[in-house]
């Protein structure tokens, strides 16, 4: 005897209550703002969500303004560079134009061009931003992805090189979000990987894929105490492509062109640099890079 077919409504409110269960899972709801500890009840549930209160959010979207930064890295600078480049053909004319300045590329980037086309980030490592992401990362404030993933996804439009009416998302257009990976040790201790979080709500902002293809080989030494040259000698040949994955067998090529790497923090661009390496060696010429913070005068 046939049964009759699940109303329609039925399982519409089924979808809702599943997506809901792993928006929880991804990112709780909490009840105080992770910067400033004031209550999220009386700013409703979607304040919960996030983790950061107004107020706190407007402050870290402010951050980066009067500030030197690098176009090229992003990086912020301490005073700018006494040599400055001619304009990136890759920079982005929108944000050249708020800016009212020419570009400046900082003195690592004149040195040794990145391997990467162009890096964007919030702000500088320091400050709300430096709390925030010390929180997600260290105190289980995965909430917190949800608004920091939202101001980078805010970054890489105003930032979109080659943009324009017809194509808005510009040279990004068919690019997918490669978070950096942790290694396995560590991410079972952790629970999650923040970059993974960040990638999912910037996902959410602009139907980028994510696309979860790097594996991390071994837990390596530190980086906070290392200089730039030993970042890159301590990475070097530690990102690997997933056996299978959105790019298929492991080495071969892709069709997709464009990636955007996601991770928490820049600082001398060793972790980066070294993922661009592998993704370049999979046949993707364009890579891109946005983090939540970027380090000063590093």
């Amino acid at each position: 005897m046939a049964t009759d077919p699940v109303p329609r409504k039925e399982v519409s409110r089924l979808l809702q209550k599943f997506w809901a269960e792993v928006q929880e899972m991804l990112f709780p709801t909490w009840q105080d703002c992770s910067c400033c500890q004031d209550s999220l009840a009386q700013n409703g549930r979607s304040w919960g969500r996030s983790g950061l209160c107004r107020n706190c959010l407007l402050e870290i979207e402010r951050l980066n303004e009067e500030l030197v930064q690098c176009d090229r890295c992003g990086k912020y600078l301490k005073e700018a560079p006494s040599s400055k480049e001619p304009l990136l053909k890759e920079s982005s004319a929108r944000a050249r134009k708020e800016k009212g300045t020419e570009s400046v590329i900082c003195e690592n980037c004149q040195n040794q061009a990145p391997l990467f086309l162009q890096a964007w980030n919030i702000g500088p490592y320091e400050g709300l931003l430096r709390q925030a992401i010390h929180d997600l990362k260290y105190k289980g404030r995965r909430d917190l992805a949800l608004p920091l993933g939202k101001i980078m996804a805010q970054q890489l439009w105003l930032a979109v090189p080659n943009s324009s009416l017809l194509n808005p998302w510009g040279d990004l257009k068919g690019a997918f979000l490669v978070p950096i990976p942790l290694y396995s040790e560590k991410l079972l201790r952790r629970n999650f990987n923040q970059s993974f979080l960040l990638a999912k709500a910037i996902e959410e902002e602009t139907a980028f894929p994510v696309a979860d293809i790097l594996l991390r080989q071994a837990d390596t030494e530190t980086q906070a105490h290392l200089g730039r040259y030993d970042r890159l000698r301590n990475l070097e040949g530690q990102f690997v492509l997933q056996p299978q994955g959105l790019l298929g067998q492991k080495g071969s090529k892709t069709k997709a062109k464009a990636a955007i790497l996601v991770d928490d923090v820049y600082t001398t661009g060793a972790t980066v640099t070294e993922a661009t390496k592998v993704l370049h060696q999979a046949g993707i010429t364009s890579v891109y890079v946005v983090t939540a913070a970027a380090g000063i005068g590093l």
